[in-house]
């Protein structure tokens, strides 16, 4: 029975601000047969006794299972495990054929190659409104130096590689394309007159790159919210592009329309693009906003591969149409 006088989609969204890892949880059914899923609401409780928790829908397939489970295992996946998260989110039944398992302490599974994993017999059981809370008591564990796979706002979040950019130094350029409705933002680019999508240069020894977008767009009368890795590619120049996505918050540029503008798909210079991977990568964005289906994509002198995600920029609203790419 619902309470709440809040809107729920509002409230998922503002709780999905709040960024997290990503775990598989599994656990044996009555049977003994392995059942798992993908959670992100994982947390440490104590450390002694060493207690973690997580949640459950009650309107998840494996609510009963779990529910009646008399142990668990948590397995923190690493930025490399995307596919395993996929996976355990899925409704497919044949989860368990696609990974390597061995059993823990408790009979549940232990993921290999996780970041970390803990093995726990049930501590307590918490109704808490439409979820229950799992506490585990740790009996065995163990964990690796690797990077872990992140998750806010509806997407999967890469870790590092502002660090690794500072590194390359002047091979590197931090972008963000940038949407509002049916249009994306370009500037003009002063050397070749082209158009391009708002960039800055890492630079030896300097941190933070990505926080001086935002400096960049308001010099052209632009404010943004910034949110998620979008492309990676590497240009003719061997130049690596490390490009976000984002939403324009106001729906007017106060700068010139020669220096920056809005534009459609239909209206956009294709022919004046500066590079010849951001002409592709356009043409992808505007397919996944359509769509209302995004992905990370990463391109190395013309071989690519594109990681699908769910989920498109609010921003675009209502406003799907079809657009000739």
């Amino acid at each position: 029975m619902k309470t709440s006088t809040l809107d729920p989609k509002a409230l998922r969204q503002a709780f999905g601000t709040y960024v997290t890892g990503v775990t598989v949880v599994t656990t044996v059914d009555a049977d003994g047969q392995p059942r798992g899923l993908t959670a992100n609401s994982f947390t440490s409780v104590s450390l002694d006794p060493a207690l973690v928790m997580f949640c459950i829908d009650h309107k998840a397939a494996s609510y009963p299972v779990f529910q009646n489970c008399k142990g668990f295992v948590v397995n923190v996946l690493t930025e490399a495990q995307k596919d395993v998260s996929n996976l355990f989110a899925s409704k497919a039944t044949d989860k368990f054929d696609h990974v390597e398992t061995r059993p823990g302490v408790t009979g549940a599974p232990i993921i290999d190659d996780a970041l970390s994993w803990f093995d726990c017999t049930l501590h307590d059981q918490v109704e808490a409104g439409d979820h229950l809370i799992l506490i585990g008591e740790v009996k065995d564990f163990a964990s690796r130096q690797a990077t872990p796979l992140g998750y806010g706002g509806g997407n999967y979040i890469t870790f590092g590689l502002e660090q690794t950019a500072v590194k390359a130094g002047n091979n590197t350029q931090f972008g963000c394309v940038l949407g509002h409705e049916n249009k994306v933002l370009l500037i003009r680019d002063e050397e070749s007159n082209g158009w391009t999508i708002p960039l800055v240069q890492a630079e030896p020894g300097q941190s933070e790159v990505l926080s001086r977008l935002p400096g960049l767009l308001k010099q052209i009368g632009a404010e943004a919210e910034i949110s998620f890795l979008y492309s990676v590619y590497e240009t003719l120049d061997h130049k690596t592009h490390i490009v976000y996505r984002g939403q324009l918050t106001q729906p007017e540029l106060s700068g010139s329309k020669t220096t920056a503008r809005l534009f459609t798909a239909d209206e956009l210079p294709w022919d004046q693009l500066c590079f010849p991977q951001l002409n592709a990568m356009l043409r992808r964005y505007f397919r996944d906003c359509v769509n209302d289906r995004f992905g990370i994509y990463t391109e190395a002198l013309g071989e690519g591969s594109v990681a699908m995600l769910e989920g498109r920029p609010e921003a675009w609203g209502e406003h799907k149409q079809k657009i000739n790419l």
